[in-house]
């Protein structure tokens, strides 16, 4: 018994214990060992030589520490001998319970620290272990043993065996899901690899959890015609995606977005909030007082349309006052009644199609959606921005204030950016910041943004990067198949920022 407790405490000690602890491990390991007569386990009499010694530079790579004479030398050899051995055991014993390292789900869920930790630690994921849960040593989990693709067919089909797998979006299915488009910073990593794939970590699958729990309540509160969620409740319906730059936080939105059609729901998907702010044409509308941006408007609506045109077609319009026209995109304005009226009856996907035919209309038809979705009761509503933080600043566009100034104009001056930035109400909405943005600092609690909404998405962590190299090396991006050596360098000399480890991974060779 003594010696089992022995095996487990020293085992764990290996691989948490930090260095000073470790040489006291160490120190008492070897009174244990020495106690029985002066005589150590594994080791002839001419190796014990009574008395004290100290343990200098300790050393967690191989066990063991530098020590002054021959004598320790041979004792810390015979100790992470053992230590060792003990570790390959423990190895051994998760794959016969398992098969793979990665098969076993956490008990607990996930847990991911902060990016910005010690250089010794690194990024580190920690789990909520039962006492009947075995350690999993990222260390000895080589790239081959883990499956590169998941077999589910899609995001609805995702569970905890399915982290740090890749699924593949097949051109079908972008089409179908994802008419606006996908992010730039997506396209790019898919143009790299020649192939369209996202990794399904386990901060993904935790969002999708936590729209799943916010639905329910929407439904129960449509149900029973009350209030969609108390002020007591924790599934808040927004969501704001936070971290580091090239943490993955337009990846984890996008497959939000597939998870949420996928189950038939009405998503409005902006892949990129900065489009809405830069490029085509822009006209001051004298109703509202704000600049309309036709063109964007025009792409917005061909997007949704394209992803949701049968569901669309199945929902009424509720808000039956006129739409105000105004410049259409380099055709400026129509003759007579600035007014347009839909007929009785007409459905959303006729007013999607109305904006579309009509470039004066385009702008109203879009800040129109904005309303009724928060009225649409025949499916869940979510909507989703990224590049979100670019709305908070000034806009590519400028007003002449003379023959020769001009002032820039502010994003929330444009009437789409007015329409959706807003994130407070009963409403569903999943925003993404985008790191790469210069748009200076932002205060801490924006306008229109509820409290205590940001949901942190970290960077890759070493099981992540694991699977990652993986990816790319059979995607022939490294000339070389990675070493774990080589992957735990360039997760450490990156920080786990995934372009980076992604550029870094073709020098390797």
């Amino acid at each position: 018994m003594a010696s089992g407790s022995l095996h487990r405490g020293f085992s764990r000690a290996c691989f948490t214990a930090r260095p000073t602890r470790l040489c006291s491990l160490i120190a008492r390991l070897d009174e244990v060992l020495t106690g029985d007569g002066g005589r150590r386990v594994g080791v002839t009499d001419s190796d014990v030589i009574p008395g004290n010694y100290e343990i200098e530079n300790p050393r967690i790579s191989h066990f063991s520490s530098a020590c002054i004479s021959k004598r320790e030398d041979l004792r810390s050899e015979a100790i992470g001998e053992r230590a060792r051995t003990l570790q390959r055991d423990r190895v051994e014993k998760i794959r016969s319970l398992g098969g793979s390292l990665y098969d076993v789900p956490p008990t607990g869920g996930v847990r991911f620290m902060s990016a910005v930790v010690s250089e010794h630690d690194g990024i580190l994921v920690e789990e909520k272990k039962s006492s009947g849960d075995v350690d999993k040593p990222s260390e000895e989990a080589g790239i081959e043993e883990n499956p590169l693709y998941t077999s589910a067919e899609g995001p609805t089909e995702f569970t905890a065996a399915d982290i740090n797998h890749y699924f593949t979006l097949s051109a079908e299915d972008a089409g179908v899901y994802f008419g606006e488009g996908l992010p730039p910073t997506l396209l790019k990593e898919f143009e790299e690899t020649r192939e369209r794939s996202f990794l399904i970590r386990a901060r993904v699958l935790e969002l999708f959890d936590r729209f799943k729990r916010c639905q329910v309540d929407v439904a129960q509160a449509t149900e029973e015609g009350g209030r969609i969620r108390s002020p007591a409740s924790k599934h808040k319906p927004q969501c704001l995606l936070d971290g580091f730059i090239k943490s993955g936080k337009s990846a984890a939105l996008a497959m939000l977005v597939h998870w949420a059609r996928m189950q038939g729901w009405l998503v409005f998907y902006v892949p990129c909030g900065r489009d809405w702010i830069s490029g085509g044409m822009y006209y001051k509308n004298e109703h509202t007082g704000l600049y309309d941006t036709p063109v964007q408007a025009k792409t917005t609506l061909e997007g949704f349309l394209k992803s949701h045109g049968s569901v669309l077609g199945t929902i009424p319009c509720r808000v039956l006052k006129p739409l105000q026209l105004g410049e259409g995109a380099g055709v400026g304005k129509l003759r007579g009644l600035q007014e347009l009226s839909l007929p009785e009856g007409s459905t959303l996907k006729d007013l999607v199609e109305k904006g579309i035919a009509v470039s004066q209309a385009a702008v109203s038809v879009v800040v129109r959606i904005r309303e009724e979705l928060s009225l649409v009761t025949e499916a869940p509503v979510l909507i989703c921005i990224d590049e979100y933080n670019s709305w908070f600043t000034f806009s590519h566009f400028h007003e002449s204030t003379g023959t020769r100034s001009r002032r820039p104009i502010h994003a929330r001056e444009l009437s789409l950016v007015n329409a959706f930035r807003n994130m407070e109400g009963p409403l569903m909405m999943a925003t993404a910041f985008s790191g790469s943005l210069a748009v200076g600092k932002l205060p801490v609690q924006l306008p229109g943004v509820p409290k205590n909404v940001r949901f942190p998405i970290q960077r890759y962590n070493l099981e992540e990067a694991i699977a990652a190299m993986s990816y790319y090396h059979s995607r022939k991006i490294t000339a070389k198949e990675p070493s774990k050596e080589d992957i735990r360098k360039l997760f450490y000399l990156t920080n786990g920022n995934g372009e980076e480890i992604r550029t870094l991974a073709r020098l390797l060779g």
